[in-house]
């Protein structure tokens, strides 16, 4: 199959998946949260997969977003359905669940920040690159309860640090809770 096929099949599988979900989405009374194609996205990888890479780009605030994406291969109308109705489900979450979102990236940046500051001041030549949350599986967010949902959204703090010749290093901490953060820098540091 030529790529322009294989692109041209994506894009109309990704307008039946923003059809599905927008549906179920106004039956249930949430037509604010009514989805785009442009709101999707492909991961970046070396070999684009539209099968394995999509992924919904999720605004919570300003400067602030989740990527959910489905947990298995899109190569079957049943997986793409199946991967709308979770998608669906997962908005609904995601929304409720916003402005707990927001204070627990804010933790966790705080957190990076403090864990930063007191490396450089034992030494250390560190910066934080940045403090994200990491892409999500749209089926971890269908709980009914959207506390119990969200907590597969996970903080990601991206740090570089200078060895001692001058070369960085980069390290991509995968945080739970805010207080881990603090420990989980500590484990980067060199010796």
């Amino acid at each position: 199959m030529s790529t322009n096929i294989a692109l041209a099949q994506f894009h109309n599988e990704i307008q039946q998946i923003v059809e599905i979900v927008n549906t179920q989405l106004i039956d249930g009374g949430h037509q604010d949260l009514t989805i785009e194609a442009g709101d999707f996205q492909l991961e970046p990888s070396s070999i684009p997969n539209p099968a394995s890479d999509l992924q919904l780009k999720f605004t919570l605030g300003p400067d602030l977003h989740v990527n959910v994406a489905p947990i298995y291969l899109l190569d079957s109308p049943h997986q793409l359905e199946s991967f709308a109705n979770d998608l669906t489900k997962a908005l609904v979450n995601l929304n409720q669940a916003r402005k707990f979102l927001i204070r627990y990236h804010r933790s966790v940046r705080a957190a990076a920040n403090r864990a930063v500051r007191s490396a450089r001041g034992s030494g250390y030549r560190i910066k934080l690159v940045e403090v994200a949350l990491k892409r999500t599986y749209a089926f971890h967010l269908t709980y009914t309860k959207w506390r119990e949902a969200v907590s597969h959204v996970l903080a990601t703090i991206d740090l570089e640090i200078l060895r001692a010749k001058g070369e960085p290093d980069e390290h991509y901490l995968v945080i739970e809770e805010p207080q881990d953060v603090a420990h989980e820098v500590e484990n980067v540091l060199p010796d």
